[in-house]
């Protein structure tokens, strides 16, 4: 209810202010509505690459949305208005707060006092708003031999239903079976034939063979790989081969190409990181201490005990 009635105030005052929903910002509404539908749809393409050709994924995604609309008691044009709305407070919010700074000595206390703390406390650095200690990393390319993509969703379908240990039990016996060819390339990669080209004949990976991919993956502590992948990745010293490693897709084969030890970020590379942090907050500050003002200043009757 308190948020419901500081977006109305919000709507008045940026009305006030001049700022009009206008066909332009509808337009615009709407298209930021499309873009939302669009990155849906290839969400869920990429979430079941197989089904592309026998699923419409932006009719799934757009009756998605409609659905939701409908749940919510509001047209798919109730919905635009609200968003044009929205960007248009968004923009008088904007002004209010341009002229907002932030100084040389805020940015240095920051980064003072939060590189003192995240060194005190390393495994809570990867989480502070703004992390100032680079972390370890490897740099690792792999070679993949892949479970079949049935194999794999039907393993993520066992974990979805909680079904965990079924789940494991599962991929453990799928492993079994692509073990021999696994072990044969593990064979070649021990005794020393190129790298490059085993991931090129028996990889399984597409991205090792993309551009954006082309130096491998640089792999840090709770950086998205799978824990086995991560922790061997971590592990490994520089030239340096996995053993077979498990993991819901398959079997990995990692080389090492590059390590880098732990240590802080200078002041400079982090100042603009720091400085959108901190005028934020001021914004925010700004902002909560408006709404007080405009609030003090409305008569707002609240009927708590119809909630």
């Amino acid at each position: 209810l308190t948020q419901l009635i500081q977006q109305k105030l919000a709507k008045q005052k940026a009305k006030e202010a001049g700022y009009e929903v206008t066909k332009e910002r509808l337009d615009e509404a709407s298209e930021a509505i499309e873009e939302m539908i669009r990155n849906m749809a290839e969400q869920m393409k990429l979430s079941s690459p197989s089904e592309a050709e026998s699923r419409d994924f932006l009719k799934e995604a757009r009756d998605f949305i409609n659905s939701e609309l409908k749940a919510m008691r509001i047209t798919m044009d109730e919905y635009i208005r609200d968003t044009a709305e929205y960007m248009i407070v968004t923009d008088f919010m904007e002004d209010l707060t341009k002229d907002i700074v932030v100084t040389d000595e805020e940015i240095k206390k920051y980064y003072d006092e939060q590189l003192k703390i995240q060194q005190e406390n390393p495994e809570e650095a990867a989480y502070a708003e703004v992390q100032l200690i680079q972390p370890a990393s490897s740099r690792v390319k792999h070679i993949l031999i892949a479970l079949p993509e049935e194999e794999q969703q039907e393993y993520q379908n066992l974990k979805s239903e909680g079904k965990d240990e079924e789940a494991e039990a599962y991929l453990k016996e799928k492993l079994e079976a692509i073990k021999p060819k696994a072990e044969e390339v593990l064979n070649k990669a021990k005794n020393g034939e190129d790298f490059e080209a085993l991931i090129k004949e028996y990889g399984e990976d597409p991205r090792m063979e993309s551009e954006q991919y082309k130096d491998g993956y640089t792999v840090t502590k709770n950086s998205g790989f799978i824990k086995s992948f991560e922790d061997a990745s971590l592990a490994l010293g520089v030239g340096e081969i996995s053993d077979l490693v498990e993991g819901p897709y398959g079997y990995h084969i990692i080389k090492v190409y590059e390590k880098t030890e732990a240590k802080p970020y200078t002041q400079e590379e982090k100042k603009s990181e720091i400085e959108s942090l901190l005028k934020s907050q001021k914004k925010t500050n700004f902002m909560n201490e408006k709404m007080k003002e405009w609030e003090s200043a409305s008569t707002i009757v609240r009927h708590d005990d119809l909630l």
